[in-house]
């Protein structure tokens, strides 16, 4: 029984402890503040890392779409512990790397 506890422990400790900690962190869907390159104000959400290590994002996807979750793949894009990054949800599809990230 105890080997099979260990067993248990080892096999999803491993995943606890690599599992990585972005969330999002803030959306808004009726934006009037905030203005993007273009002097449009889209909808933007805010995503946050909330850990201790750096997490790259890079060929991560996000879709509102559920039959096509990788409507926008992420560049190649880090974000330290306690990072935040502003996506704006405009449709523009802009995948350069500037501050805020275009969707």
């Amino acid at each position: 029984m105890i080997k099979l506890k260990l067993f248990f422990f080892i096999l999803f400790g491993g995943f606890i402890m690599n599992a990585q900690s972005i969330r999002i962190n803030e959306v808004v869907s009726s934006n009037s503040v905030y203005y993007d390159q273009d002097g449009d104000s889209p909808d933007w959400f805010e995503i946050h890392n909330y850990g201790t290590q750096s997490v790259s994002l890079e060929n991560w996807t996000i879709s509102d779409n559920l039959e096509d979750l990788d409507m926008w793949t992420f560049p190649a894009i880090t974000l330290a512990p306690d990072d935040y990054l502003l996506l704006w949800a405009s449709g523009k599809d802009r995948n350069f790397n500037t501050y805020p990230r275009t969707l």
